[in-house]
């Protein structure tokens, strides 16, 4: 059987003042996400910061996007190593755990819909940032850059009120072309997904519950934050409306600046549903 690709979602907030932005983010860059690329899960790891959105006010401020080859990698001996980097000296308290929450989720991978190329498709380019080499180092590239891009993720409840077809339908046939006719011209595409597992949430099973469905919404950085996050507010509101009341819950929306990039420069490594034979994994 083929695998299933996905998405692995790694959010954090700090529990503890003593540990700095800078910290986290040398810990995180130098340490832990080189170590999760040498696992054979992994091959791309995206870092994200999150932007001022009304929506969502108490969202967690960071985010890590791991795209999955498949989607039962997370459940794996292996993939339990991924918290053997965890711990160093430099951290307050030697431990990340110590002065950060997490939460993991991971997603199925349903369907991807837009208009141009993405910034997180190999080869495009990026303004500042940069890519790492087969240890995990940032390094310069002008070959394989990101561009600089706004990821806008709704998160949608799990749903009894219509079939996953019929949701898929709605989401790609009705909501995302006013999406796209409403909002920003440099919005690139959409991606869906469907909820697999959530670890390390105080209240797991609530969350299975508001977030069984995850759309990623991408943007282009060419104008400025408040295009696509600010002054369009009351467009994103109007558009939820008619999916809150489709699927009979909450829709949750926050938003992300791409900051940095690491591993192979790839979406999912490229290898999507009908994508897998073209990469030879079928």
């Amino acid at each position: 059987m083929s695998p299933t690709p996905g998405l692995l979602l790694a959010s954090a907030h700090f529990t503890s003042e003593t540990l700095t932005p800078a910290a986290f983010s040398k810990w995180y860059n130098t340490i832990h996400i080189p170590h999760l690329l040498t696992l054979s899960g992994f091959s791309t790891a995206l870092r994200y910061e999150k932007l001022p959105l009304p929506s969502a006010p108490s969202a967690d401020p960071y985010l890590a996007m791991y795209p999955l080859r498949d989607i039962t990698f997370p459940y794996s001996a292996e993939f339990a190593r991924s918290s053997d980097s965890c711990e160093s000296e430099d951290l307050p308290g030697k431990s990340i755990f110590k002065t950060a929450d997490f939460v993991i989720t991971w997603y199925e991978f349903i369907d991807e819909r837009g208009g141009r190329e993405g910034g997180l498709r190999s080869g495009s380019k990026m303004e500042g940032g940069g890519v790492s080499d087969e240890r995990g180092a940032v390094r310069q590239d002008e070959q394989q850059q990101l561009v600089e891009t706004i990821a806008v993720l709704e998160y949608l409840p799990s749903t009894a009120l219509m079939s996953d077809e019929a949701l898929v339908s709605y989401f790609y046939n009705i909501y995302v072309p006013l999406l796209k006719t409403r909002l920003t011209p440099d919005y690139i595409c959409t991606r869906l997904y469907r909820l697999v597992d959530v670890r390390w949430a105080e209240a797991a099973e609530e969350e299975r519950q508001r977030r069984g469905w995850l759309a990623i919404h991408e943007f282009g950085d060419e104008t400025d934050d408040q295009r696509t996050i600010g002054r369009n507010e009351e467009v994103w509101k109007e558009l939820e409306e008619d999916l809150v009341r489709k699927v009979g819950g909450k829709v949750e929306r926050v938003g992300f600046k791409l900051t940095e990039k690491f591993g192979d420069g790839t979406w999912a490594g490229m290898i999507y549903k009908g994508e897998l034979d073209r990469h030879g994994l079928g």
